[in-house]
């Protein structure tokens, strides 16, 4: 869950955008955004390491690199497992979208991101 001081400020941004009947100031778009942008920001989780050794693997064949990107940005496919991926119609498995060959990416500069 979260932290209680990311809760109760998430709840003031919910309580502001609200019109009640004596208020007489409603939060704008706005400053909800940057208000959540600002808790977002402060409690963000640390980047992954981005010195890591091990190299990512297709996560059908585990062999190769993955070099296919989904519409979705998820990438976990190599090239050569791609066909039957594609012909089973399975869906992301990340986000369960729909995956769909014209949103594909392709390439090695996939595996190095």
């Amino acid at each position: 869950g979260w932290p209680r001081s990311v809760a109760d400020e998430v709840l003031g941004v919910a309580q502001g955008l609200v019109a009640f009947p004596r208020r007489t100031r409603v939060m704008t778009i706005p400053e909800a955004r940057r208000r959540l942008e600002a808790v977002a920001a402060a409690h963000a989780a640390p980047p992954p390491d981005q010195g890591r050794t091990e190299e990512r693997k297709c996560g059908v064949c585990f062999e190769e690199p993955p070099t296919v990107r989904f519409g979705c940005g998820y990438s976990f496919l190599c090239g050569d497992c791609l066909g039957a991926f594609i012909a089973g119609r399975f869906p992301c498995p990340h986000c369960g979208a729909a995956v769909v060959p014209e949103h594909i990416e392709q390439g090695a500069h996939v595996a190095q991101q």
